[in-house]
């Protein structure tokens, strides 16, 4: 595997774990059939899948944040707390690039240019994870 596939690789597992435990997911050992150990996404004690990953990689590996579907529930949840999402054009006469903003009262968390190289979704993945790092540091101090 190149060198540059797996570092993505590895962010992209970090990510996936940092925002599945800002929704508040994890992942937990169990036996199978008492021989074989496997992993398994929790929400508290609810388990939500039953796939019975073999490292518990493959659970982080397993997720697409990168798609609205995924993402929605966690902007939501942003939302919830009390942070908002703004988009807005840059200029009026390039339509293809905005910037992205998340702020509440008294924070703005990240503002973020967005070109039209660069997908909506791609800036509002970005833009959660650099919330969820503030918002985790912001916690445990």
């Amino acid at each position: 595997m190149p060198l540059i596939k797996l570092i993505k690789m590895i962010k992209n597992i970090e990510y996936n774990k940092l925002i599945s435990n800002f929704k508040g997911f994890h992942v937990r050992k169990e036996k199978f059939l008492k021989l074989f150990t496997c992993y398994n996404w929790y929400e508290g004690d609810k388990r939500i899948t039953h796939a019975g990953y073999i490292r518990e990689r493959d659970c982080y590996r397993s997720l697409n944040y990168k798609s609205w579907d995924a993402l929605k529930p966690v902007v939501e949840k942003i939302e919830k707390i009390g942070f908002q999402f703004d988009i807005s054009r840059k200029s009026l006469i390039n339509k293809k690039e905005h910037i992205c903003i998340i702020w509440n009262d008294e924070h703005t968390i990240n503002v973020c240019e967005i070109q039209n190289t660069i997908s909506l979704i791609d800036v509002i993945y970005e833009l959660v994870i650099e919330f969820i790092k503030w918002y985790n540091e912001l916690h445990t101090n």
